[in-house]
């Protein structure tokens, strides 16, 4: 147990969202064995990581990364699947934590976010001056390429940390899914009409120019959920094809790496069966079926 809590750390300051996967693994399954151990191992990561920020192993911005958006959000949603909630009920309590975890972490650490993209991108750029030869067209491609895109995460890093989690979140669900008392029907998955509300708010805030930025950062986690449900979407009307969620998580998985186009399009797809119901599925139906294979 405190070789996973130490590995699960190490994983975490590496990349959170990694880290989120293995403690949604390791946690779900000893939960299902020992509520005991569930608990000490909590107890152990906490403790661990309290002492690698004691012994200054890690500063203060990387101890509120992996507290929060690991640890504590961890086993909220463990916790959630302990007393059966709907699966888009957690993923909407994932998107509210961790949306008010980054926006602490802008109000309270947002120069030290800007000093380490600053910092990672003027070491790019150094190891660009070794490669290439300074006042050629290829060069100041490259540097306006890097400089545009440094822009760009400055004013969107934080909706796409949430953006992260909540995928990881998500992956993570797909492993354990299996191992539940009663399996989540991932073709069945549909995002509160809350979400539309805050869609709504997020477009009318881009359409502002005063506040383009804050709506655009409120926008694309939303995109993470819809992407999801489009997904599920795909997931309904080709089951047979995909047989098994396994395949739709590499789906998930293809497009998040390889074609942003098609994040866009299931996403696009999973907000039109969030607002006319594609599936045409009736309550009653995602009430009795929400968590039936």
């Amino acid at each position: 147990m405190i070789i996973i809590a130490v590995f699960s750390i190490i994983l975490s300051v590496i990349s959170p969202a990694l880290g989120l996967i293995l403690i949604i693994l390791y946690a779900n399954q000893i939960k299902l064995l020992d509520t005991t151990k569930y608990i000490t191992f909590y107890s152990v990561w906490a403790a661990l990581c309290t002492i690698l920020y004691l012994i200054e192993a890690i500063d203060l911005l990387t101890f509120y990364n992996i507290a929060l958006n690991v640890g504590l959000l961890s086993f909220i949603a463990i916790e959630m699947l302990k007393r059966e909630r709907y699966l888009e009920n957690i993923m909407l309590t994932a998107f509210g934590f961790t949306g008010i975890v980054a926006a602490l972490k802008y109000y309270l650490f947002n120069e030290k976010v800007v000093t380490a993209i600053n910092d990672s991108t003027n070491l790019l750029a150094n190891l660009l001056n070794e490669r290439f030869s300074k006042g050629t067209d290829d060069y100041q491609m490259i540097i306006n390429t890097l400089n545009a895109s440094k822009d760009l995460y400055m004013k969107l890093y934080y909706s796409f940390a949430v953006f992260t989690m909540i995928i990881a979140l998500w992956i993570g669900f797909i492993f354990v899914n299996k191992k539940l008392f009663r399996p989540y029907s991932h073709s069945r998955y549909n995002n509160s009409n809350v979400l539309i509300a805050i869609v709504i708010i997020a477009l009318f805030l881009i359409i502002n120019p005063g506040t383009k930025v804050l709506g655009i950062n409120i926008l694309i986690p939303c995109i993470a959920l819809y992407f999801i449900q489009g997904l599920s979407v795909v997931a309904f009307y080709f089951g047979r094809i995909i047989k098994g969620s396994k395949m739709l998580l590499f789906i998930g998985i293809l497009s998040l790496i390889f074609n942003p186009y098609l994040i866009v399009f299931l996403a696009f797809l999973g907000f039109v069966d969030n607002w006319a119901d594609i599936r045409k599925l009736n309550k009653t139906e995602k009430t009795n079926e929400n968590n039936i294979n």
